[in-house]
């Protein structure tokens, strides 16, 4: 990994059970996973994890018949051991491309989904401070807001009639 310092390793287990409490836990952006490990395999493991907490997959084994499942739930890359540094190099590659891209998306959704939210929210009511009084003033009673100086004129659209 010293070839690669951008990058971090923020976990290892030995267990399929492990996996998923570190995944969980760390919310890692990319997990090199072994399909054979004791308690439960690689997929068990993605089929565990909540789909919303899935990181980017590198499956990593000794066994190539698991190729072909692997890619069926869209691994990242598969490789097998022994791994050579070409071979690494390339899937890290990959994750690197993958998750710029996916980072830019899903900055620009949480963006979008920010402006969907405020354009359909908008107050009813602020506070105004009158002397050493603040007034809570609903927004419907207000006609127009002018300027004054250093101060801000409230024309009441109507008057309020007493609570019944």
């Amino acid at each position: 990994m010293r070839k690669f310092k951008d990058l971090e390793i923020v976990g290892q287990c030995g267990d399929g059970i492990s996996a998923v409490e570190k995944i969980l836990g760390l919310t890692p952006d990319l997990v090199f996973l072994d399909v054979q490990m004791p308690g439960m395999d690689g997929f068990e493991v993605l089929r565990t994890v909540p789909k919303e907490k899935l990181p980017n997959i590198v499956f990593l084994t000794a066994y190539e018949q698991h190729a072909l499942r692997a890619f069926g739930v869209h691994a990242l890359d598969y490789l097998l051991k022994p791994v050579d540094d070409e071979r690494f190099a390339a899937a890290i590659g990959r994750a690197r491309k993958l998750l710029d891209s996916s980072l830019k998306a899903s900055m620009a959704e949480r963006v979008l989904r920010m402006l969907d939210q405020t354009q359909e929210r908008f107050i009813s009511r602020f506070t105004v401070q009158t002397g050493p009084r603040i007034q809570i003033v609903q927004v419907d009673d207000v006609a127009w807001i002018g300027a004054a100086g250093d101060y801000a004129e409230l024309l009441r659209a109507r008057p309020r009639l007493p609570a019944a």
